[in-house]
């Protein structure tokens, strides 16, 4: 029983329905949302390793170009 709640206190919501105690795990409720921030693309990194260039930021631009070049290469 001690490990129950020590689960239910990390990992999920407990709802008390009929007098029973059901916990819903997070995992399963999230895994069903879309992601909240969408990946770029090797277009967007290299124009981003552009921008960096343009501004004299040559590592972020490296990086930026290894983005690119690891969705792309």
């Amino acid at each position: 029983m001690k490990y129950v709640k020590l689960f239910e206190a990390q990992v999920g919501l407990k709802l008390k329905i009929n007098g029973k105690n059901i916990v819903i795990l997070c995992l399963i409720i999230f895994s069903f949302m879309p992601p909240l921030v969408e990946a770029k693309t090797a277009g967007e990194w290299n124009d981003e390793g552009a921008e960096f260039v343009q501004a004299g930021n040559y590592s972020e631009a490296i990086d930026a170009y290894n983005e690119a070049l690891k969705i792309n290469p």
